[in-house]
């Protein structure tokens, strides 16, 4: 099929962008008992808001997504001191993964950090493939390693390119995302389902329920009855549920559409365009020895699973489906991330428009959560994200131990590629290794002093407890100024900043307000810190004016068990009153000042 570049076929211009308000739900668990079927889980949940409305984290924010005139990166191996990272925070990677394995949440994993398109980081880890069955280990001379081009289930990471190849049609003007899936599918408008739009199933907003049990069909023509006289379980348009249902249908509209089966839609319009020859639905047998296990499944009417999808619903469908199928390695699935950095094109192929990459990374999401979700697209899910996690990074994870993010503030991608479920779904959550994969990945991205060779550093991790605490004795009419840094769960504020004080030794302890100054912008603040900066330094000021005498001033760095931001930096700290300062600290902060207890000083 011809692929076409008219502007005039741009998708925005026949798709309804705004207007949508809906919540959120999720399925309850991630990891479902055998043989009830593979899905994500999502936690979703509100609170505070961001200490600075989303405008003054521009430019970082505003136009991350705006992507024409980027350079055009090719991957290739590189050096953190090419692309102005630490390296030394790179190889903590290694323990984290290794921890995984130790805990027995997988039998090995595949990391990878690209920066600017070089390759700074690339491992495999532990074993492919262990076990003959739930309980057996294989004889040590039958086991695989993993190796850096172990190919991999991706499981929903397949939904990626699903809404990439919906996107091209749209782009070519075969089809509008305010349509609707029936005005090509007939079959499926009925029982109120007349309306659902294109959109609607790309942002998993379709009313459909979270999954159907597919597999339970004996034909083709029973399980695609079955899938287009599914009830509404929401109203369309109102209500974002993970839906694997979403997907499978939009495989089918790519399929309707374009006159091309959808592994071979996917295979002539991206992945052999990329290059990324190691993707693909239905592995050949010769791929095999590279290929990790996944789980021993003899409900679905096979063993260990290794070679076939994992997934019931795609395995049904005779392995190729809209929301699962796909196999891959982390360096092509890397070329995929780039080309979406790169806005659409890589080398000399182009996949998808600026245009269409912005609209697909941009949040369609209207209700209060900070959590994001673009078409196809994860944004903003620190729960996999962690360090990252921004209103416009972007990512999914994959049911088998598949996971990806895009930060297009930092040009950066983290892959981290695990077949957790070999041999059994039960394992233990790995979502603490994901998130630590890519704390280690952000801690490499230096943030340099506002001033001077030192800033003061909360830190970061789970369940931290870290103050940084001045002693100073206030004149009358003080005020505290100082220069800040912060991204503390951008997602889900359920990490906190503080800025406190205290007038008898620390008994007792007040959030003190002053104002917030970033970009020409003035924001007032009560003295709690959440959200993010975007990744740029601003200015703070306090009134001290109802303090006078002997007082304590604390910074207090707070988190839970949960995703972690990637930390709080304090510098240029001083407090004047009518007669000068009473405390000022130089480019380079005076540790002697300053009593702190996990903070430190970092000059990145």
């Amino acid at each position: 099929m011809k692929r076409l570049r008219s502007k005039s076929m741009i998708v925005f211009l026949c798709v309804v962008l705004l207007g949508s308000t809906f919540t959120t739900q999720f399925p309850a668990s991630a990891q479902q008992a055998a043989p009830q079927h593979s899905i994500e889980e999502e936690h979703f949940h509100h609170g505070k808001p961001s200490s600075l409305p989303a405008q003054v984290s521009a430019p970082a924010w505003s136009k991350a997504w705006d992507r024409a005139g980027k350079p055009n990166r090719t991957i290739r191996e590189g050096h953190p001191s090419q692309v102005n990272m630490n390296g030394d925070y790179l190889e903590n990677i290694d323990e984290v993964v290794l921890r995984g394995i130790e805990e027995n949440k997988y039998p090995g994993a595949v990391a990878m950090v690209v920066k600017d398109g070089r390759i700074v980081k690339h491992e495999a880890y532990g074993k492919a493939s262990v076990y003959k069955n739930e309980t057996e280990v294989l004889p040590e001379e039958e086991q695989l390693a993993m190796e850096k081009d172990t190919i991999f289930d991706l499981a929903s990471l397949t939904k990626i390119v699903t809404s990439i190849a919906t996107m091209q049609l749209a782009e070519e003007g075969h089809i509008c995302l305010d349509d609707s899936l029936a005005a090509y599918i007939p079959e499926f408008g009925i029982l109120g389902k007349e309306e659902i739009t294109i959109k609607q199933l790309l942002t998993h907003t379709s009313g459909l329920a979270a999954s159907h049990p597919l597999d339970n069909y004996d034909t083709e023509e029973e399980m695609l009855e079955a899938l287009y006289t599914l009830e509404l379980q929401y109203e369309p348009g109102k209500t974002m549920v993970y839906s694997d249902l979403s997907m499978i249908l939009l495989g089918l509209l790519v399929e309707e559409v374009s006159g091309e089966s959808l592994d071979h839609y996917i295979y002539n319009h991206i992945t052999s365009p990329l290059g990324m020859d190691d993707t693909m639905f239905n592995p050949s047998e010769e791929y095999l020895p590279r290929i990790a296990p996944t789980e021993h499944s003899p409900w679905s009417g096979r063993e260990m699973v290794w070679g076939t999808v994992h997934d019931e619903k795609a395995y049904a469908m005779d392995g190729i489906a809209g929301h699962a199928g796909l196999f891959s390695t982390a360096e092509d699935f890397a070329i995929l991330s780039q080309m979406i950095l790169n806005g659409g094109r890589y080398g000399n192929v182009r996949i998808l428009e600026p245009e269409t990459v912005s609209l697909m990374l941009t949040n369609h999401m209207t209700d209060e959560t900070d959590l994001g979700q673009g078409l196809g697209f994860n944004l903003n899910r620190g729960w996999f994200m962690d360090g990252l996690s921004s209103p416009v990074a972007a990512g999914h994870t994959g049911f088998t131990g598949t996971s990806f993010v895009v930060d297009p503030v930092n040009d950066t991608i983290v892959i981290f590629f695990t077949n957790r479920v070999h041999p059994t779904r039960y394992g233990p959550s790995i979502n603490p290794e994901r998130q630590d994969v890519v704390q280690h990945a952000a801690r490499a991205l230096p943030v340099r002093p506002a001033a001077g060779q030192k800033a003061w550093f909360s830190g970061n991790g789970r369940d931290k407890n870290h103050t940084l605490t001045l002693p100073v004795t206030l004149e009358e009419n003080s005020e505290l100024t100082f220069k800040t840094w912060f991204d503390i769960a951008n997602d889900i504020p359920r990490d906190f900043g503080y800025l406190e004080i205290s007038m008898d030794e620390g008994e007792s302890w007040e959030l003190l307000e002053g104002e917030l100054y970033a970009r020409h912008t003035t924001n007032e603040h009560d003295g709690v810190f959440t959200g993010s900066t975007g990744w740029q330094w601003v200015d703070a000021a306090y009134d001290l004016g109802d303090y006078e005498g002997d007082a304590l001033v604390r910074f207090h760095y707070e988190t839970d068990a949960s995703a972690n931001g990637r930390g709080w930096y304090i510098d240029r700290v001083s407090v004047k009153g009518d007669n000068g300062y009473v405390f000022k600290d130089g480019p380079n902060p005076d540790p002697e000042s300053w009593q702190a207890e996990g903070w430190e000083l970092s000059g990145d």
